[in-house]
């Protein structure tokens, strides 16, 4: 279930903010997960 995270705050961040914002909060998302991953 993790790796779709991304995908639902892409979402939630399109139906709010935009395509890319919700693209770049995704993004940034992803990033923060898997450095948390990688260090857990």
């Amino acid at each position: 279930m993790p790796g779709f995270l991304p995908l639902f705050v892409f979402i939630a961040a399109d139906e709010i903010w935009g395509t890319e914002i919700g693209l770049i909060v995704a993004i940034a998302f992803g990033v923060v997960q898997l450095i948390i991953t990688y260090f857990k």
